[in-house]
């Protein structure tokens, strides 16, 4: 799953036309999810405590949720709509 975000995440120039990233707010939660992988991946090798692996593979979730519209935060709503021009 890491490579995967990693791919759409850093599209080459190549790709950019094809690249399903379409929002620099895309890009930044994909970076998100991805370094909550990487921190569950440590935590889990350095036996941290599956309470932290739990929590980092939901912030990663949480990350790739505001993506597909499925958490809605003011900070997400504000800049969604901050690009919409509304008639003067």
């Amino acid at each position: 799953m890491e490579a995967q975000l990693a791919v759409y995440a850093q599209a080459d120039e190549t790709q950019a036309e094809t690249a399903l990233v379409s929002h620099v707010r895309h890009v930044h939660a994909l970076e998100n999810a991805i370094d909550g992988c990487v921190r569950a991946e440590n935590a889990l090798q350095s036996k941290r405590g599956l309470e932290l692996v739990a929590y980092e593979l939901r912030t990663a979730i949480e990350a790739l949720q505001r993506i597909i519209g499925e958490v809605y935060s003011d900070d997400v709503l504000n800049e969604i709509f901050s690009t919409f021009c509304i008639g003067k």
